[in-house]
């Protein structure tokens, strides 16, 4: 769910992920919003219209996210240890 800071009010509920969220993040721009979930994959939603981007198959839970300082890369770190970039050129909103 996507709650408006200012007034409290739910804005949109995203669905997509078939288990827990384990983080969040927007990109730089703030056009871009990154979920990690339980179900081994991390999917990217257009903060404007809530409309889901891509789903990237992660191999294993990620439990933390985050894009580069110029929203080019999205990297992740899963639970299996590892750490993965995405180059996200290819799937950034517009």
């Amino acid at each position: 769910m996507l709650w408006d800071t200012d007034t409290g009010k739910l804005l949109t509920t995203l669905k997509g992920h078939t288990d827990l969220i384990y983080a969040a993040a927007f990109s730089p721009d703030g056009r871009t919003l990154a979920t990690a979930s339980q179900d081994n994959t991390v999917k990217l939603w257009s903060a404007h219209s809530y409309q889901l981007l891509m789903t990237l198959n992660n191999e294993t839970p990620a439990r933390t996210l985050a894009f580069s300082h110029d929203g080019r890369m999205l990297v992740t770190g899963g639970f299996d240890g590892q750490v993965r970039l995405w180059y996200t050129d290819a799937f950034a909103a517009k």
